[in-house]
């Protein structure tokens, strides 16, 4: 009887195997790529790669900037607070600063009010000065009452209540 080397079983086996993957790979492409093994799309992958990560750079750079205008705009708030900005100022430094911000040019003029612009953005100082100060309730009532004075002083009319 004749004896199976490993070799020649190998050697055919393997052979049989490359051709079996080829066909199932040419008969369905969408397994190939589940499976991992489409390696005719490398070049277009890498093309995707190269362009996520020039989209994630730029995603950088706007997070960082906004994390800074975050930062400034904080340090205006805490300045009004502690009474070392006055709040139409802050406003008004604060509209300069923010114009160009979806929050700023929509959002604030919907829900704040106020007779001009820099009004309703120093409607908004008073609503977030009293949102950090909750924690602090007599801070909380001696601030906004100093900060209503200052808007009717600088805007002319009541200040409206805050939301």
């Amino acid at each position: 009887m004749a004896r199976i080397r490993y070799v020649r079983v190998i050697s055919v086996a393997v052979p049989i195997a490359v051709m079996v993957m080829l066909g199932w790979v040419a008969a369905d492409p969408v397994l190939a790529e589940a499976a991992g093994i489409d390696v005719w799309n490398v070049g277009r992958l890498e093309d995707e790669l190269r362009d996520a990560n020039i989209a994630g750079d730029e995603l950088t750079k706007i997070n960082t900037a906004n994390q800074s205008q975050y930062q400034m705009n904080q340090a205006i708030l805490y300045d009004v607070i502690n009474g070392k900005r006055k709040l139409a100022i802050a406003a008004d430094q604060l509209w300069k600063m923010n114009q160009q911000s979806s929050g700023y040019l929509h959002v604030i003029p919907a829900i704040r009010k106020g007779p001009t612009i820099v009004a309703k953005v120093a409607h908004n100082l008073i609503c977030n000065a009293s949102q950090e100060l909750c924690q602090n309730p007599l801070q909380q009532r001696q601030v906004v009452a100093r900060l209503r004075a200052e808007y009717e002083a600088a805007f002319g009319v009541a200040a409206p209540q805050i939301e």
